[in-house]
């Protein structure tokens, strides 16, 4: 499992997510993607296509942040999920929660409206 960090703007992070995140490899790297999402207070989009599983843990992590970003006033953007990591989503029953786009520039778009709105 392995964590980038792609670029860190006034506005928002932009992360990756790679290989399978399950039990142990959630371990290696929660803290650290929580002191780049939450931590920050911004919003922060993240890029899964590259993601080839999720556990239910990590599907945790992901509504986490969530909840924590949104207490900031920011949101976490999901972006590129291949076609099993949208459906894995999709039947965790939160689509409705968890914001996932198709790809960056609509990530981005997301939270720059999302900016706008709050200035």
């Amino acid at each position: 499992m392995e964590l980038r960090q792609l670029e860190t703007g006034d506005r928002y992070a932009s992360l990756v997510l790679a290989g399978s995140l399950d039990m142990n490899s959630l371990a290696l790297i929660e803290t650290r993607f929580f002191a780049l999402t939450v931590g920050r207070g911004k919003h922060a989009v993240v890029d899964l296509s590259e993601l080839t599983f999720i556990s239910s843990l990590g599907i945790g992590m992901l509504v986490t942040a969530t909840k924590g970003l949104n207490r900031a006033g920011a949101k976490l953007v999901l972006f590129a999920p291949t076609e099993n990591m949208a459906a894995v989503l999709a039947k965790a029953g939160l689509k409705e929660y968890l914001i996932v786009v198709a790809n960056l520039d609509e990530a981005r778009q997301l939270v720059e409206t999302q900016c706008a709105i709050t200035n």
